[in-house]
């Protein structure tokens, strides 16, 4: 995983001295799509050169799902 901040500091989030493993075929992320897709067609008169814009929205969403076999090497 890469190094990421706190949102609005510059704290890192992950300690670098310490490694996870996950053993076997265990896969903790989830990702989730819920419901349709919601489609918005814009005007073209807005635009000079009539050209139309889409506005796409969907409902996503992602997870951690840890499993029993996982573990941690602490450095130090």
């Amino acid at each position: 995983m890469k190094q990421r901040h706190e949102i609005g500091t510059s704290k890192f989030i992950l300690n670098d001295n310490i490694i996870y493993v996950i053993a076997g075929s265990a896969q903790p992320i989830k990702r989730v799509t819920e419901g349709d897709v919601t489609m918005l067609l814009g005007t073209p008169t807005d635009n000079a050169d009539l050209s139309q814009e889409f506005l796409m929205l969907k409902r996503t969403g992602l997870g951690v799902v840890m499993d029993r076999e996982y573990g941690a090497y602490k450095f130090s």
